[in-house]
């Protein structure tokens, strides 16, 4: 487990596993770009459809760090962070952690297929 409880002033105190801190600030850091630089390729799937990150995260990104180390799942390298609700922010509630085949069967791109009758 990486999670110090307690009060952080660091990310390296928020978690002491070099390998699962670098891998959630690098999904930070993704999120954080898609949601507000319209030159990132996918700002016009985030960011342009409205798709926002939490005020306080953007402010301190070690409370949207923080917040990702409760969530379960976080140490999973396979895993990745998915919006609950796709059309929703990047917020307390709506995130968790998923496989990318979850991750992408919940995007806007996957059309379910029409279910065959007997």
């Amino acid at each position: 487990m990486c999670c110090v409880h307690g009060h952080a002033t660091n990310y390296r105190q928020l978690c002491s596993d070099d390998a699962v801190r670098s891998r959630l600030l690098e999904a930070i850091r993704g999120a954080v770009k898609r949601c507000t630089k319209e030159s990132d390729k996918d700002y016009h799937r985030y960011g342009g459809r409205g798709i926002r990150v939490h005020p306080d995260w953007l402010a301190n990104r070690q409370f949207f760090f923080a917040y990702l180390l409760t969530l379960p799942g976080h140490e999973d390298p396979v895993l990745q962070i998915d919006r609950i609700n796709n059309d929703g922010n990047y917020e307390p509630g709506n995130l968790r952690f998923a496989t990318h085949s979850e991750n992408v069967r919940n995007s806007r791109r996957h059309k379910p297929m029409p279910s065959k009758r007997s």
